[in-house]
């Protein structure tokens, strides 16, 4: 385990969408997903695949939004990854990309897809 591509669509999906539903994506650390596991404990998310691949869950846009509008990630306290020619920091992700224009026609009331793509 290396970390995750997060990517995050409107609507529900129990699939692959279309490019046109991708809202947000970036890369994150081995902690990256920490964030959604609290969302499921407190009953604010739903895990409907947790295979890695992806890792999929149907969160209410509220839990979502304020990170998408902040345009940075949320925070975790993921190890330090060190590979043959590479090194992620403790706590690492990479810079949000945002589809401005497509989150303005969003709801916060809408439910949304994020998939967690295991980056091994």
């Amino acid at each position: 385990m290396l970390g995750w591509l997060i990517i995050v669509r409107s609507g529900l999906s129990d699939s692959d969408g279309p490019a046109s539903d991708v809202l947000a994506k970036w890369e994150t650390g081995v902690s990256g997903i920490d964030w959604l596991d609290a969302l499921e404990r407190e009953g604010k998310a739903n895990c409907v695949s947790r295979n890695g691949y992806p890792t999929r869950f149907h969160v209410a846009a509220e839990h979502v939004l304020p990170y998408l509008r902040s345009g940075h990630p949320p925070l975790h306290d993921g190890l330090e990854v060190i590979g043959d020619d590479y090194v992620t920091p403790r706590g690492w992700s990479s810079p949000m990309t945002i589809h401005n224009e497509r989150l303005a026609d969003c709801e916060s009331e809408a439910v949304w897809t994020v998939d967690a793509w295991d980056q091994s």
